[in-house]
């Protein structure tokens, strides 16, 4: 059945990556198969999850609800103090936030934003991501350049024609009166990672995934070189790489 699944999510992958490419469709106008699911990182969630000090949990990039978010729900669902948890699902494709709200409405902790993590102006400029690609090799050098630049094209006009260029991060902490959170995971655009991290800094325990693309790279690097924070998991080979930093 496990495998029977990983099959049809890689079909609908390559379905989506045909339809972008031909003809130019924003990959944010696709559903997308979950990705964080049945490995480490996910038993990671749901352990962290389960932790009587984390009450606060915001999730960058939820997509449909398909991945990490089923993994943060059957942790937290299963908690006796539900009535003090909240849990912040952030998606900006509108597509997969519809299917994202269907699949929370029976789990009344739980509070979904159709909205970009950060705005444009947080975005990585095409110079850096540039100097990124060709200074580095990461996972990110398995597409060409130009692919690479026309996901950020592709984001960027996204977030314009939705009229909602925002720091959903802020806009999210001033509504519900959060100065930080106890959990948090890095999973949003590839050119995000670092801008997120800085709105999330001194939350107590931050997960990030793509460890080892651009998306959160750096974010890693940040993190694994501050005294206040002390890596407890770092995956490097599970996909494109997680990592789990604890706030000391």
């Amino acid at each position: 059945m496990y495998f029977k699944h990983i099959i049809k999510d890689q079909l609908r992958l390559l379905i989506k990556k045909i339809g972008s490419n031909l003809f130019n469709i924003s990959e944010l106008n696709f559903l997308i198969p979950g990705e964080i699911k049945f490995d480490q990182f996910s038993e990671l969630i749901k352990n962290l999850s389960s932790l009587s000090s984390v009450k606060k949990i915001i999730e960058i990039g939820s997509s449909s609800g398909d991945g990490s978010t089923k993994s943060f729900i059957e942790a937290l669902s299963k908690r006796k103090d539900l009535e003090e948890i909240t849990f912040i699902c952030l998606e900006l494709s509108n597509v997969r936030f519809k299917k994202l709200q269907n699949y929370l409405t029976p789990y009344k902790f739980t509070t979904a934003y159709n909205l970009s993590s950060v705005d444009i102006s947080s975005f990585q400029s095409e110079e850096q991501v540039r100097e990124f690609y060709i200074s580095r090799e990461t996972n990110l050098n398995k597409n060409s350049l130009s692919t690479v630049l026309s996901w950020r094209k592709q984001d960027i006009e996204f977030i314009k024609s939705s009229g909602r260029n925002i720091c959903g991060i802020e806009a999210i902490k001033r509504s519900q009166g959060f100065d930080s959170f106890d959990l948090c995971l890095i999973d949003g655009s590839e050119f995000t990672g670092k801008a997120e991290l800085d709105y999330l800094l001194g939350t107590k325990y931050i997960l990030l995934d793509d460890t080892e693309s651009l998306k959160c790279k750096e974010a890693f690097e940040i993190l694994n070189t501050r005294n206040d924070y002390e890596l407890i998991e770092y995956q490097p080979n599970c996909r494109n790489g997680f990592a789990a930093f604890k706030k000391k």
